[in-house]
């Protein structure tokens, strides 16, 4: 777990800190950098970053950015370590730091994760109902998007567009609701294109272990580099474990 905390005097320069941590958020810390780094900083340190942990007995490892929003346009997975992209060696997927800091919004995204964490164990097929899609920026009027997300049985976005990064938008209010996972084209690939993909790739059978399955389509573009509108260079996935905190947001409890 990767978190980028930025900087309060340059707003192009972040804090990091990252942890290993397991499936029940145990672990050791492995960075923390008080020295403000820039975005092209931040990709070498992760580099080092993910051979530590590669050099760990771990079944999989996982890799998750806790990026404040204003980083979330840009293309994690395509940052390389070993000569090839991150999202095609290991699962990677974005966190939101604002809401991890909006401790009032945790109980409504806890419940959240809970069902969807059930379905996945479970290997089941999201409920279509559990999903809202937007195809472009205003479609859904936002006080209707937001009773819409709000919703307990509503615990999925997909946007056929990329977020802005200073707007208040349909990201913003489904991070608000307490949606665990969002999907969204990062490439500009036609809605009704990006829609068909998804449904055919991502939620045609059982979820299963979803940011898995997100790597394969990752893999799956590397070898089709020609292919620009292939749905693995595409999709960003925000999957966001509300049972698993970087160390600074754990709430205090008894020793194991």
């Amino acid at each position: 777990m990767i978190e980028l905390q930025p900087d309060g005097i340059d707003e192009n320069r972040y804090g990091l800190s990252a942890w290993l941590q397991d499936d029940h958020g145990h672990g050791e810390m492995l960075r923390h950098e008080n020295r403000p780094l820039d975005v092209a900083e931040i990709a070498e340190v992760v580099q080092h970053l993910v051979r530590r942990a590669e050099a760990t007995p771990a079944e999989r490892l996982y890799i998750e950015f806790v990026a404040p929003r204003r980083l979330f346009h840009l293309p994690f997975e395509t940052w390389r370590t070993e000569g090839a992209p991150l999202g095609a060696l290991h699962p990677v997927v974005i966190r939101s730091l604002e809401r991890l800091r909006r401790r009032g919004t945790h109980e409504h995204w806890r419940r959240k994760w809970r069902s969807l964490s059930e379905v996945t164990s479970l290997e089941r097929r999201l409920d279509p109902d559990a999903i809202t899609w937007v195809a472009q920026r205003g479609d859904i009027e936002p006080d209707r998007l937001h009773r819409r997300t709000s919703e307990e049985t509503s615990l999925c976005l997909v946007l056929a567009f990329s977020p802005a990064p200073a707007e208040h938008d349909e990201l913003d209010v489904a991070l608000d609701s307490g949606v665990p996972m969002i999907l969204w084209n990062r490439n500009g690939v036609a809605p009704v294109d990006f829609f068909s993909e998804v449904r055919a790739t991502v939620f045609a059978d059982g979820l299963g272990d979803l940011p898995e399955q997100v790597r394969l389509l990752r893999e799956e573009a590397q070898r089709e580099k020609h292919r620009r509108d292939h749905l693995g260079s595409c999709l960003t996935l925000l999957w966001d474990n509300a049972d698993r905190m970087p160390e600074p947001y754990v709430r205090l409890r008894a020793p194991d």
